[in-house]
């Protein structure tokens, strides 16, 4: 009776480690699937910001007015090599600085067009 009671308490003692090991490999496999779980998904990446051109001030000609005019420094954004949207600006005749307003909108670039 003294021996069994001593492989009983002997495998009670065991049974602990048994398991142990059994849970260490439950709770890694657990760990690794939750790590995989909680990981960042990929981003998509940002869009191409359009590029912007900085346009000095020139001196153009006019048609329409039949005179020259001078165009303040402005940035424009490049939407293709030969697309460019140009926002309004206010341009000033040469002769008597009277300021005229040019509307916005998609035109040549900058050195590709004669014009505002």
């Amino acid at each position: 009776m003294k021996r069994v009671g001593m492989v009983i308490i002997l495998a009670c003692s065991l049974w602990p480690l048994a398991s142990a090991e059994a849970g260490d490999a439950l709770s890694a496999a657990v760990g690794q699937v939750k790590a995989m779980a909680m990981r960042a998904a990929p981003s998509a990446p940002t869009p191409a910001r359009p590029r912007e051109d900085w346009v000095s001030e020139r001196r153009v000609w006019v048609p329409g007015l039949g005179t020259f005019a001078v165009v303040p420094g402005h940035r424009e954004r490049r939407l293709s090599p030969t697309e460019s949207s140009v926002p309004s600006l206010t341009i000033f005749r040469e002769a008597d600085r009277a300021p005229l307003t040019v509307p916005g909108g998609e035109r040549l670039p900058a050195d590709l067009r004669s014009g505002p």
